[in-house]
């Protein structure tokens, strides 16, 4: 029980280690992390269109709801 406790406190540790290393390697060089960047690549390819219903559907949607639309642009 204590080795895993251990573990935590020493993993938890690190975490907070690397995201502080992220944070000043952003905010004082500039430099980005390569996984957000991609992430902002496909963030921009993926658009959410809010939608408003102009005829009933067979699945029980009635006219005039509100929502959104997930459109890929590949």
């Amino acid at each position: 029980m204590g080795e895993l406790i251990f573990e935590w406190i020493i993993g938890g540790i690190y975490v907070a280690i690397r995201a502080l290393y992220d944070w000043i390697k952003e905010k004082l060089f500039g430099i980005k992390d390569k996984q957000k960047a991609e992430l902002k690549k496909i963030e921009k390819k993926i658009l959410y269109k809010k939608i408003k219903l102009t005829e009933n559907l067979d699945n029980g949607l009635k006219i005039g709801l509100n929502g959104a639309v997930l459109e890929v642009i590949g």
